[in-house]
């Protein structure tokens, strides 16, 4: 039996910097936006993403696209 992919919510998660403990360590936070379109492409994703970074004051550290896929027969 062949297995059925369905699509579900993506989410988009980008990392960033907000300053550093006292040992030097970083402190970083999550911004995480949710309902992406499964339809779009990872370079549009990818361009969003640098585009809401760049807004931020702090430092981004990571981008991250979760796709979340239910598996069936």
């Amino acid at each position: 039996m062949p297995v059925i992919v369905s699509e579900k919510v993506n989410r988009l998660r980008i990392q960033i910097q907000i300053g550093t403990d006292p040992e030097g360590n970083p402190i970083t936070r999550t911004l995480a936006f949710g309902n992406v379109k499964t339809s779009a492409s990872h370079q549009d994703i990818y361009d969003v993403a640098v585009l809401i970074g760049g807004a931020c004051e702090y430092p981004v550290l990571s981008y991250t696209l979760e796709e979340d896929k239910d598996l069936t027969e």
